[in-house]
């Protein structure tokens, strides 16, 4: 199945080229607990896992020295993990976005607007069986609760959100839906953020 989904975003990986500077993670196989501004977020390791050959895959894929068919030909486990690597890397471009537009709009006069037209480029860009790989800016990886890892703060996240229930009510499609075809598509969402572990190997 990762195959069809890597046809699906290849296409989408071109225009991103952010860097992303966290805090180093513990590597560890057993789980431990990073404090964020609300509660303690589990980041789970998982030594099988080679966190440093994926990171170069996306570096390599971003710079356009991976090819579809070296993509294809991946081991399923690794395509997986890449294909949601570079996924994440979409939603942190958005949730940069939106956290600096909620932050610079201190009247929020056309707040609704730029928050519309910040999530709008990626909601577009993915056709109607791919939107919901949209869904971890607004719910938790395991699309058990609202917490999103992307957009900490509550209140930016919930006005995102309210703009992004139009624009499914608009396409006639489904949160719920949405949240299963998201946890159907990434078997491996529980990796996520994979960005924080990338930052430890490096």
């Amino acid at each position: 199945m990762w195959a069809a989904l890597g046809l699906i975003f290849i296409a989408l990986t071109g225009w991103l080229c952010l860097s992303v500077v966290n805090e180093s993670n513990d590597k560890n196989i057993h789980p431990h607990y990073k404090k964020t501004h609300r509660r303690k977020r589990k980041v789970i390791h998982d030594a099988t896992i080679d966190y440093a050959q994926i990171k170069n895959l996306m570096d390599a894929r971003l710079n356009n020295h991976l090819s579809d068919s070296q993509m294809l030909n991946l081991p399923t486990k690794v395509g997986s993990i890449l294909i949601l690597a570079l996924v994440e890397r979409q939603l942190l471009k958005v949730s940069i976005g939106l956290i600096l537009i909620w932050a610079a709009s201190s009247k929020k006069a056309g707040l609704a607007d730029e928050l519309l037209s910040c999530i709008g480029v990626l909601y577009e860009e993915l056709d109607s069986e791919s939107k919901c790989e949209m869904m971890p800016l607004f719910f938790s990886p395991a699309m058990d609760n609202n917490e999103s890892i992307y957009v900490g703060k509550v209140a930016c996240r919930d006005a995102a959100f309210s703009l992004f229930e139009k624009l499914l009510d608009r396409d006639g499609l489904s949160v719920e839906i949405l949240k299963q075809e998201y946890l159907s598509a990434h078997k491996y969402h529980y990796l996520l953020p994979l960005h924080e572990k990338f930052s430890y190997e490096t």
